[in-house]
Order: C-alpha cells, then structure tokens, then sequence
C-alpha cells in the first residue's frame, strides 16, 4: 500500500491523429516528440526517497524504442532534479525486464537514434548519474537487455 506521502506521477503520451505528432510530458513539462504510443511508458512512484520507475511496455517484453527511450530519459532527468529523491529502482513490467533493442525500431531505421540519444542506450547506460540506480530484474532480461542492467548500480 501506498503512504499518503507519496507521490506519482508517469510519462504521458498523446498521439493526435492529424498530424502523428506526440505530446509527451510530466506534470507541467511537456515537449513535442514524434510517434509516441498512447500510454504510460514508464511509470515512476516516489515513495519515502525511492524513486521506483518502471517500464510499461509488457507487450514487447518493454523493449526499447525512440519512444521508450525518450520517456526513460525524461524520468530519470527527474529523479536526478529531485533533491527529495536518493535512489531509483528500475524494473520491467510484464514477463521480462527488457527485451533490449526493438527490433521494429531497427526494422524502421531508429537504431541510432535508439542507441546515440542523450545518455545511451535507453537513455541509460553512458548517462552520468548522482544517485545510485538498482536494475530490479525480476523478469528474463532477453537479448540485449540482459546486459543494459550493467550501468544501473
């Protein structure tokens, strides 16, 4: 159960049919990105100094793709910002961990951008970090991210 102190919030996403643009934010801080899916990315609860974030996209074994790489990268820009937080904790949702690089994206011509965006892979593993960061694997982290937990403390 959740204390009363805690606080949530989740990595929004809205695709509007017009022109397949995406609004991605959290609370306030919206950007523009494109080809996000509707729904949560990655769910964050803070609860006692504990930021727990968790991948949501047990449809693909939460693999990462532009659009999960992004999310993860706006929650963890968070938990850094946040002076009230002192620890993260990353975890998968579903079966799997992670399932690594979606191979869509790679289909799609995003590998680059899926691997060379700001912090690496996922946003993650060459980000430079002030907080420890603790890999939660409780599911089979297949393909490649059975070694994206690496960079996490």
């Amino acid at each position: 159960m959740i204390s009363m102190s805690a606080r949530r919030f989740a990595i929004a996403a809205h695709v509007t049919d017009a022109d397949r643009t995406a609004i991605i934010g959290v609370g306030e801080n919206w950007q523009t990105t494109r080809r996000a899916p509707m729904t949560d990315l990655v769910l964050t609860e803070i609860e006692d100094g504990i930021a727990t974030l968790t991948l949501n996209r047990p449809e693909a074994r939460n693999a990462v793709n532009v659009s999960l790489g992004g999310a993860l990268r706006t929650a963890l820009d968070r938990v850094e910002a946040d002076p009230s937080i002192r620890i993260g904790i990353l975890r998968g949702a579903g079966a799997a961990f992670s399932a690594g690089l979606d191979l869509k994206a790679v289909a799609a011509g995003q590998v680059q951008e899926v691997l060379e965006g700001e912090g690496g892979f996922g946003g993650l593993v060459r980000r430079v970090r002030t907080k420890p960061l603790i890999a939660a694997v409780g599911g089979r982290p297949l393909q490649a991210g059975s070694i994206w937990p690496w960079p996490a403390t």
